[in-house]
């Protein structure tokens, strides 16, 4: 009962023509635009199926590729890199955005300080940056950022400069290179379900909730990369 399978030098053609239609459209092409191109000849269950076994091989690839090509940095004492990062969080009740600044201890995952309000400036850059000083005791050797006005500027210079701070800076457009800002604000929206926000609270408001999210994260959630510790933990037990 049912339709016969097709013979395997059937689907052999079948999966040729497909990929040869998904080069020739792009790698984003769905079953649609494949379909109409190859016409009655190819079935539209055929194309999926195809088309799913094909996408899913290039993803492989392309996962073994990073795997092969990727460089990671281990931090293994306390304020030698910090990460710095912006996120966007929502527009308040006037439909104005609203973004959170974040510095964040890399060796421990801590979070070191955090602003939100409007798109912050270099000048409110900078006092978030010498608050987290003033916390610490002193400035990290390096101070890592994407390449946004904000954090390239004469402002973000001259504090480095008197820090005698390193800018370590991503390439453009490469995320990957700020992963620990990065993970570290994608964590904090997560559990503070950021997503969830029809329109930001006031700005009070939202500063309060995320620093109540930060330690919980800091002091309570156990990180199986640092050993099982908190991340305050880690942070009283890495050498300076």
């Amino acid at each position: 009962m049912g339709r016969p399978p097709a013979r395997q030098e059937e689907l052999d053609e079948i999966r040729v023509q497909v990929r040869a239609e998904l080069d020739r459209q792009g790698r984003t092409c769905g079953e649609g635009p494949i379909q109409r191109a190859l016409g009655a000849r190819v079935s539209l269950w055929q194309v999926r199926g195809m088309l799913h076994e094909l996408k899913a091989e290039h993803r492989a690839e392309q996962r073994a590729l990073r795997l092969e090509l990727r460089q990671s940095i281990e931090v293994l004492t306390r304020d030698t890199m910090w990460a710095i990062d912006a996120t966007h969080l929502g527009r308040d009740e006037r439909g104005r955005g609203v973004e959170a600044e974040v510095v964040r201890e890399v060796a421990s995952t801590r979070t070191l300080a955090l602003s939100v309000g409007p798109k912050a400036n270099a000048e409110e850059v900078r006092a978030l940056l010498r608050s987290a000083v003033q916390a610490r005791d002193g400035p990290p050797l390096v101070l890592v950022s994407d390449n946004a006005s904000v954090y390239v500027g004469k402002v973000i210079d001259a504090w480095c400069a008197e820090h005698g701070v390193v800018h370590l800076k991503n390439q453009p457009r490469t995320p990957q290179h700020n992963a620990a800002a990065e993970h570290g604000i994608g964590e904090l929206k997560r559990d503070a379900e950021v997503c969830t926000w029809s329109a930001a609270p006031p700005e009070a408001g939202a500063l309060r909730f995320l620093v109540e999210t930060v330690h919980r994260l800091d002091h309570a959630r156990l990180r199986r990369t640092r050993g099982w510790r908190t991340a305050a933990r880690a942070d009283a037990e890495t050498p300076h």
